[in-house]
């Protein structure tokens, strides 16, 4: 794994890292962490974990660590292949262990949330995971409504700071 903080757009290849880091930075702070995939056991053990993710079926897939952190149950559980099983594993356990790092905190508030059953406006993208059933009331039918959640990202506006889905 490699680890890199830029604010270009330049990109480098690996023959011996599975996956690369860059943080994205503005303003001096980071604002999304990207993980390129190199290895094809990767790659496709994502495809099957992240299947609405277009990003998956290029060559290199650039993916959201957040979004990679979301599915942290499906790629815990994924059951790997007999072919290419034992680099798969490992590249799979390095990944695993990336984003363990990377959201320690986050886990730890959204375990502790969870446990309490509130959570807060930054944590809510935690909670809205794509396939997640999401209830809520139509004022239009005044009827509940199920909707299912395929993307929710958090977006700025002049105004405030919003959750769309």
């Amino acid at each position: 794994m490699k680890r890199n903080l830029r604010t270009d757009a330049k990109k480098e290849t690996s023959k011996r890292s599975p996956f690369e880091v860059v943080y994205e930075l503005k303003e001096g702070m980071v604002s999304k962490v990207w993980v390129t995939l190199f290895c094809s056991h990767l790659i496709g053990i994502v495809k099957n974990c992240l299947p609405r993710n277009k990003q998956v079926f290029s060559e290199k897939p650039k993916i959201a660590a957040q979004e990679l952190f979301l599915a942290n149950d499906r790629l815990r559980n994924y059951q790997l292949p007999e072919s290419g099983a034992n680099v798969a594993k490992l590249h799979l356990s390095h990944l695993m262990r990336f984003l363990e790092m990377e959201y320690k905190d986050t886990l730890v508030h959204y375990k502790r949330m969870q446990r309490e059953g509130t959570t807060s406006w930054e944590m809510l993208w935690t909670f809205f995971t794509s396939g997640q059933k999401v209830l809520y009331h139509c004022d239009m039918s005044d009827e509940q409504v199920c909707g299912i959640v395929e993307e929710a990202q958090y977006s700025r506006t002049s105004f405030d700071v919003q959750l769309d889905m």
